[in-house]
């Protein structure tokens, strides 16, 4: 009865060890619900910029914006394609945010359809909400 008991606790706990941890990651594989009807614009403060890095392990990046009237996260897309677009966003600059309003775990989000930095403009999704990096993932990743 031992042999059983011992193997399928572990086995338990690293089931339940694992499967919040997946869900809550920044890279997370979750359909997003990118909605078209709802597509609104915001300008805001980054407070909180994600550092892209070329390789690594692939995750979707999300910043903080801080607007005249809430704080939001704003789901951008996967680091390896922001790198492909030579992404230039940091904290304290001023940008707007064109995307699909959604609620992330109780607080307000934004599916960044377009993310406008002075005359600067990344291009994330098209106006359905389909991404722009499905066609061009890696193929190692």
């Amino acid at each position: 009865m031992k042999r059983c008991l011992i193997p399928g606790m572990i086995l338990g706990c690293l089931m339940l060890a694992w499967a919040p941890v997946s869900w809550g990651q920044k890279g997370a594989q979750r359909p997003l619900p990118f909605n078209p009807e709802a597509v609104e614009t915001v300008e805001g403060v980054v407070v909180d910029a994600p550092t892209i890095q070329p390789g690594g392990i692939p995750a979707m990046e999300r910043l903080t914006l801080k607007t005249p009237l809430e704080k939001l996260t704003v789901v951008l897309g996967p680091n390896w394609f922001l790198a492909q677009q030579h992404w230039q966003i940091t904290t304290l600059d001023r940008i707007e945010v064109t995307g699909s309003r959604f609620d992330l775990d109780g607080k307000p989000a934004l599916i960044a359809q377009k993310v406008k930095k002075g005359d600067q403009v990344f291009e994330l999704r098209d106006s359905s909400g389909k991404p722009r990096w499905a066609a061009s993932r890696p193929r190692n990743q």
